[in-house]
């Protein structure tokens, strides 16, 4: 989805196209479309958890996440009837970052509310900002620290990164880990090693990783910027 004009998509590829005040909306190669009207909506969203993106009450939001205290971490980020927003790059780069297993149960962590913040100033810098970078590193482009199907070495420490394809996993999603900073008995995030790897990344103006607590427990709905991207021109999130 494209927040301007895509000049070099044809015709036949523009599947949707608003008109608004500020400018134009476009959906390019969208496979289905479905319009309800407003006063429908409840029937449709109802069952999902707090947007990550919208409004966002961490009390709340918290409160919902922890009901899927047996999920491991990563089914419980992906699952959107906890929380909603989430995709795969936050289930695989929160708990890197995080320094937790993927596969620990959501129960078992010590403190799911530093981990949860740490994932939605993550998503809600990059939602506004546009490309969807993990590291804080050439912020201009999407640039993660394991997710790649490219990175065989741990950025940090250099050892195996292990990984299983979407038919592998539990939760049906291709999932990346460090075999050593990620070990099952990590139970706690790593705030210094969150503040480290997220030394450069402007989320730290939206989470305090000394502490690993919101700026703010309530946020109005992200506000998306038009960027100048070398990834196809001025492209905005999807």
């Amino acid at each position: 989805v494209y927040l301007w004009w895509p000049r070099n998509v044809r015709a036949h590829r523009r599947k949707v196209e608003l008109k608004l005040s500020t400018g134009s909306l476009v959906a390019v190669d969208i496979p289905v479309l479905a319009v309800i009207r407003t006063q429908d909506e409840p029937r449709c969203i109802a069952h999902l958890g707090p947007s990550v993106c919208g409004v966002y009450d961490h009390a709340a939001a918290l409160s919902r996440f922890c009901t899927g205290a047996d999920l491991p971490i990563s089914q419980a980020l992906l699952d959107q009837t906890l929380v909603a927003g989430f995709g795969n790059i936050y289930a695989v780069e929160t708990p890197f970052i995080c320094g937790v297993n993927p596969h620990t149960p959501l129960s078992a962590l010590s403190d799911v509310s530093a981990l949860l913040s740490i994932a939605v100033a993550l998503i809600r810098t990059n939602a506004r900002r546009g490309p969807q970078n993990t590291t804080g590193q050439q912020l201009h482009r999407s640039r993660h620290w394991v997710l790649s199907k490219h990175t065989h070495q741990c950025p940090v420490c250099g050892a195996k990164v292990n990984r299983l394809s979407g038919s592998d996993s539990v939760w049906h999603r291709r999932t990346a880990w460090c075999t050593m900073c990620q070990r099952n008995e990590h139970m706690k995030v790593d705030l210094e090693r969150a503040g480290n790897l997220l030394r450069s990344h402007p989320c730290r103006d939206l989470v305090d990783l000394r502490t690993g607590r919101l700026q703010a427990e309530v946020m109005e709905p992200v506000q998306c910027e038009l960027l100048s991207s070398n990834e196809g021109g001025r492209k905005n999130m999807r």
